[in-house]
């Protein structure tokens, strides 16, 4: 059974500076013997999909914005 450990409890990255936040504690925690590194690159590797994910987000929001723009500009034919 895996034990559960309050300091990856609770752990939601919502932007990309979450991300970079959330990778730099984990580095701390591998100096520090606090976790495994193998444990560490397992959640690493999480954090780095969920940056994949915040980052398409991102892109999909500015090109709407862009394709609004363009329509609210754009002579109608």
């Amino acid at each position: 059974m895996r034990k559960s450990s309050p300091i990856l409890e609770n752990i939601y990255e919502e932007t990309l500076t979450d991300c970079r936040r959330y990778l730099a504690s984990l580095i701390n925690l591998v100096e520090d013997n606090a976790i495994e590194p193998e444990v560490a690159g397992k959640i690493g590797f999480m954090v780095h999909i969920s940056k994949g994910f915040i980052s398409e987000a991102k892109l999909e929001q500015w090109l709407k914005k862009l394709e609004d723009a363009h329509r609210d500009v754009a002579p109608h034919c």
